[in-house]
């Protein structure tokens, strides 16, 4: 039987790779974003292909939750860059990790309301260990779940907060983690689609 890892899961990790090493030798902050931007997008596209390959005798459901799974155990950093690769599909620019900065980058939808009452306010701000501190007075809200869901990109010296690895991550040294693992995700991957459901 034919393997179903075939040129298009190779060609994004190899264009993913492409961009990213375009990206280390950008002449401005702008380029190396947009190099950056494109190598995310390619690399989380392996998966996104993968998912479309739905073999004979599966389900497509039970097919994308175990090559999803299959990819958050296999490939380092993946929910980090598909929630990388969203946010600058949906809100260009790729968030900037500047060194020094201390920065979230709030994924929507959020609405913030001051109220029609006299005294009545809302505000954001940073607290010292960078969580968002929410504060209304009189009747103003904060309403996080406008119409979808929320989730942020936590920016701190540079790095961008990796929730399943509880740590800071540089995104570049997070998308080679990535592209390392692509060849043991597709092997998986191909050797998953002969276990029928």
């Amino acid at each position: 039987m034919a393997s179903f890892v075939s040129d298009p899961a190779i060609q994004h990790r190899d264009w993913s790779l492409r961009f990213l090493a375009d990206a280390g030798s950008a002449a401005t902050d702008e380029d190396h974003l947009r190099y950056l931007g494109s190598a995310v997008e390619q690399a989380v596209a392996v998966v996104e292909w993968t998912l479309g390959q739905v073999p004979g005798g599966w389900v497509d459901d039970d097919w994308k939750g175990r090559v999803r799974q299959l990819a958050a155990d296999v490939l380092p950093h993946y929910r980090l860059l598909k929630r990388v690769r969203i946010h600058n599909f949906h809100r260009r620019p790729l968030p900037q990790a500047q060194k020094g900065f201390h920065t979230v980058y709030m994924q929507g939808p959020i609405r913030l309301t001051t109220g029609n009452t006299p005294g009545s306010s809302v505000s954001v701000s940073l607290s010292l260990t960078g969580e968002p501190v929410y504060r209304t007075t009189g009747s103003g809200s904060v309403d996080r779940r406008v119409g979808g869901s929320e989730t942020e990109l936590w920016v701190q010296d540079g790095k961008i907060l990796d929730e399943d690895v509880s740590s800071r991550v540089d995104l570049e040294e997070a998308l080679s983690r990535y592209l390392d693992k692509v060849p043991e995700f597709l092997a998986r991957a191909d050797s998953l689609r002969v276990q029928k459901r």
